[in-house]
């Protein structure tokens, strides 16, 4: 998955007023299977990342908080992507989450592999910087195709 590009959808929040419920879609490619989360939005950089935290971040700021974030926060490999964001790329915002990561052309093609479930926001963007997706697995089709009724000709 790693640089491929996808489409989202959500009718999350879509403004600097709080307006929400208009259906968006975009699209962006996968950045990262794994690692640390804000050293992933960062590019590595711990400094662009400071910057970020103590001018634009929603957050009341503490030097303490800064490196808690900075170390805590991993993708959980197999299970979680970092998604969207780039120059030029949608991300999902406030209200998106549970949102799909699709590819295909038309209504008809199209397949999800995953659903937002986390958006970094900021002062300047509101969710400018990325997003992480739950991607489906063979673990989890094992549940969904568990949790079908028998009777429906899904087994």
């Amino acid at each position: 998955m790693l640089g491929d590009e996808f489409k989202i959808a959500g009718f999350g929040i879509s403004d600097f007023s709080g307006a929400y419920g208009d259906k968006f879609l975009g699209q962006g490619t996968v950045r990262a299977l794994s690692g640390q989360w804000y050293s992933l939005l960062f590019d590595g950089d711990k400094q662009a990342y400071l910057d970020w935290y103590f001018t634009d971040a929603f957050t009341v700021p503490t030097p303490e908080e800064a490196e808690a974030w900075w170390n805590i926060y991993n993708l959980e490999p197999e299970y979680e992507i970092l998604a969207m964001g780039l120059p030029g790329q949608s991300t999902s915002c406030f209200g998106d989450s549970g949102g799909p990561l699709l590819q295909g052309k038309k209504a008809r093609d199209l397949t999800t592999y995953g659903v937002s479930f986390a958006t970094e926001s900021t002062f300047s963007t509101i969710c400018g910087l990325g997003n992480s997706y739950a991607v489906f697995n063979k673990e989890m089709l094992r549940w969904v195709e568990d949790q079908l009724p028998r009777d429906c000709g899904h087994r």
